[in-house]
């Protein structure tokens, strides 16, 4: 168990960080507390992994957010009813808390290219 003095200090850094990268010229501080809030739900759904592969998992899930929030919110826009209308701190969340994971399992799918391919065609999947 970590000691709450690491702990605290992480999370001040952290809160920190954020608040100096949305002082930046031009950053949506939304779209970056949105971005920040999915990697963080991706990080803590992602118990199985080391604490170095969280931590890069975490920076890639937070960039992937931030840049991603524009297509993901016209995404969910195009989906959904005109009376419901995201905003890109949404599309931030979304796209942080989802991309990693897209990517974890297509790098995972690619072990195996025959077995993706028999998907595409219609089989199991499962050498059968």
């Amino acid at each position: 168990m970590s000691e709450p003095v690491t702990s605290t200090a992480a999370g001040t850094y952290m809160i920190g960080g954020i608040t100096i990268a949305g002082l930046v010229a031009g950053a949506d501080t939304g779209v970056i507390i949105g971005a920040f809030s999915g990697a963080v739900i991706y990080v803590l759904s992602a118990a199985e992994l080391s604490i170095w592969h969280r931590l890069a998992s975490f920076l890639a899930s937070f960039v992937i957010g931030s840049l991603a929030a524009g297509f993901v919110t016209d995404s969910i826009n195009y989906l959904t009813p005109d009376a419901i209308h995201a905003e890109r701190p949404l599309g931030a969340v979304v796209a942080a808390a989802v991309a990693v994971r897209i990517f974890m399992y297509i790098s995972k799918q690619s072990e195996n290219p025959g077995q993706w391919f028999k998907r595409l065609r219609g089989g199991s999947g499962d050498g059968q």
